[in-house]
């Protein structure tokens, strides 16, 4: 599909898992995309290229003039801000969509879907009296209720403050699973989208730069713009000196690093070089035998923590990003100025070729 705007393009060419319960997350900055995809599937935009289809039935093909409207596409959507009827309570709002049915399956689809999302006895509440993942729940039991084929869920935490996320996102993921129905979902945030995705989308400047399994796309980026998209917490440029029994002699300012070869090595290449930060293990000193290939002697030169993690910035020639438990941390005595050696799996080190990064 493509989606002409006065200071953007987008252009999408997509096929998402649709059998069964799967969540696929369109995952990017803001302003990437995400949600235009999501209102095009939804049938609340048009394109001016493009051709939909949800199994055998086509949803929009721009040159046969198909578009079917969001009733006949039979979708469940969920606006980021949940857009809950404030002068309607509980029932009121779950049950909105389904004013064209007789009153007993009406009855029966509303309790089940109450029941399901643990709003059972919160029917007579007004959206003012419900918790952020209260009404999250609703806005999810009123997508839901009217059994589509595919659930569209626009920034799903986006309204909930940082305090109760986590929760609720585990609350959210439970849902989803007992729903049963294909989930694509938006965010920008990329603990939701690790935690919630079965299939992940990486999108930027309203292109799609990869897509796969989320294990895959973060642990394997296919070029530089997905690895900084993804995290991942150290990106260097470094040019290939030698390639010997299957691992590539990648220097990165005069350090010697040992990786899995692909097929792009070639002597002399410039490649960008993606490591995670807990694939770097921090000690105090060399010890032992180790069958680790790179093992570098540094500098802490920064300290800080989010969550439960440490980040720790090592210097050793090159710059390191490791992340550690804060017990790790405590118990290395990790501080500003302490001497480490950094120890990083030849595996662990992930080459993209320099043609397909951005400077």
């Amino acid at each position: 599909m493509t989606k002409r705007f006065p200071a953007a393009t987008i252009q999408v060419d997509l096929e998402l898992p649709a059998d069964g319960f799967k969540v696929t997350v369109l995952f990017g900055p803001s302003g990437c995309g995400k949600t235009t995809v999501l209102r095009v599937l939804a049938g609340l935009e048009r394109p001016e290229v493009g051709h939909v289809a949800l199994g055998g039935s086509v949803w929009l093909d721009v040159p046969g003039k198909v578009c079917l409207t969001p009733q006949r596409r039979g979708v469940g959507f969920m606006p980021q801000d949940y857009a809950l009827f404030p002068h309607m309570d509980v029932r009121g709002n779950v049950g909105y969509g389904l004013s064209n049915l007789p009153a007993q399956e009406r009855q029966s689809r509303l309790a089940d879907a109450l029941g399901m999302l643990g709003l059972a006895g919160l029917e007579g509440r007004y959206p003012h009296q419900l918790s952020g993942g209260q009404r999250q729940r609703v806005a999810l039991a009123r997508a839901v209720v009217v059994r589509p084929s595919i659930l569209l869920l626009d920034e799903p935490m986006a309204a909930l403050d940082h305090v109760t996320r986590d929760s609720v996102r585990n609350e959210l993921q439970r849902h989803l699973a007992a729903v049963a129905r294909p989930v694509v979902l938006v965010t920008h945030e990329r603990t939701e989208a690790l935690a919630l995705a079965d299939h992940i989308v990486v999108m930027e400047d309203g292109q799609v730069l990869q897509a796969g399994s989320p294990q895959e796309v973060f642990s394997r980026p296919v070029s530089l713009a997905v690895a900084r998209i993804m995290g991942v917490e150290t990106v260097e440029y470094g040019h290939v000196r030698a390639v010997v029994d299957g691992l590539a002699h990648i220097e990165i300012a005069g350090v010697e690093v040992l990786a899995v070869a692909s097929a792009f090595c070639r002597v002399g290449e410039r490649v960008c070089v993606g490591i995670r930060g807990e694939d770097v293990v921090l000690q105090r000193a060399l010890s032992g035998i180790s069958s680790v290939r790179n093992r570098f002697p540094g500098v802490v030169r920064a300290v800080s923590f989010e969550g439960a993690l440490a980040r720790v910035e090592v210097d050793c020639g090159m710059r390191l990003t490791a992340l550690v438990t804060r017990p790790a941390c405590a118990e290395l005595g990790l501080a500003v100025g302490v001497a480490v050696v950094a120890l990083i799996k030849a595996p662990a080190v992930h080459l993209m070729p320099r043609a397909l990064g951005h400077d």
